[in-house]
């Protein structure tokens, strides 16, 4: 503790807790983003995004202000600097940039957008699993793209206020 210093320190341990809250943020869009098609759809999906019955379509505006609100949660997180630094580090916000950037990226060119007709004779294939579901319809979930537009401007305000105060010093 004696070599990083409490604020460097502090710096760490938040870039670090940015891109695990990145990577929960991402699986928990991506999971109400399921319910919320599936529910416009007339369906109920289960944790492991099996169709559980079958419901009118509704309109899935609670899931959607609970979307609004985790990535409000994580904006707020971002944002909010602890109270003994002088000035908001750009790292916790570069780390969660990094993370979304690249599962969206990632999960956008991998994605297998082909039509495959089953057959009754043929066997399913296999899907897969949950979690790898949630991470990319997040990854491909607007909110998120919406999100990494506004960590792109508030990262580039923070390196510029970070250059503005050391050149004056």
């Amino acid at each position: 503790m004696a070599i990083l210093g409490q604020g460097n320190f502090i710096r760490y341990v938040r870039t670090i807790v940015s891109a695990v809250f990145a990577v929960v943020y991402l699986l928990a869009v991506g999971f109400i983003d399921l319910r919320a098609e599936a529910m416009t759809r007339g369906g109920v999906l289960g944790l492991n995004n099996g169709l559980v019955s079958v419901a009118p379509p509704a309109s899935p505006w609670l899931l959607n202000v609970t979307m609004a609100c985790l990535s409000g949660l994580l904006v707020f997180w971002l944002l909010r600097r602890p109270g003994n630094l002088k000035q908001a580090s750009v790292y916790p916000a570069g780390a969660a940039l990094l993370v979304l950037t690249t599962c969206a990226v990632s999960f956008s060119a991998t994605k297998d957008y082909s039509v495959s007709v089953q057959s009754l004779y043929q066997p399913n294939e296999s899907p897969a699993s949950a979690v790898f579901l949630w991470a990319q319809a997040g990854a491909l979930s607007p909110a998120v793209h919406a999100i990494l537009a506004v960590l792109v401007v508030v990262v580039a305000m923070a390196l510029n206020r970070n250059r503005t105060t050391q050149h004056s010093a």
